[in-house]
């Protein structure tokens, strides 16, 4: 098929590169473009919640476990499609990279590190 139509989920900002060039994007949107020239990136907009468990050492050297949830919101699709891959297939919408499923680890990541920095200036 020469044109394909795009319908987006109102939980989803859609990113349309033509040619390298950003040309149409927004949450929910529905279009038709030519898989040829076009390259689709979608960005969850919905909030995603992660658990986690941290082992981290006081001041005094004194072991600690620090175990929580976690639940973040995008507010910034278009900057973050720029960091990282959310690349999508033309027919499937499956992303291509493995950035999306890395994301919640990068997140849990950051928090791991204030985290750390707090506990470290904190005794037992």
């Amino acid at each position: 098929m020469l044109i394909n139509y795009y319908k987006g989920e109102p939980n989803s900002y859609v990113l349309s590169h033509r040619n390298g060039k950003l040309v149409r994007h927004g949450a929910g949107i529905n279009f038709y473009y030519l898989p040829a020239t076009t390259t689709l990136a979608i960005v969850p907009l919905a909030s995603q919640e992660s658990q986690f468990i941290f082992n981290e050492t006081t001041e005094n050297f004194q072991e600690v476990s620090i175990q929580g949830s976690l639940t973040y919101h995008l507010s910034d699709p278009i900057e973050l499609a720029k960091r990282l891959d959310f690349t999508v297939a033309p027919r499937s919408h499956v992303y291509q990279s493995e950035d999306p499923q890395q994301l919640v680890q990068r997140v849990v990541n950051s928090v791991q590190a204030h985290t750390r920095s707090e506990v470290q200036q904190r005794s037992l």
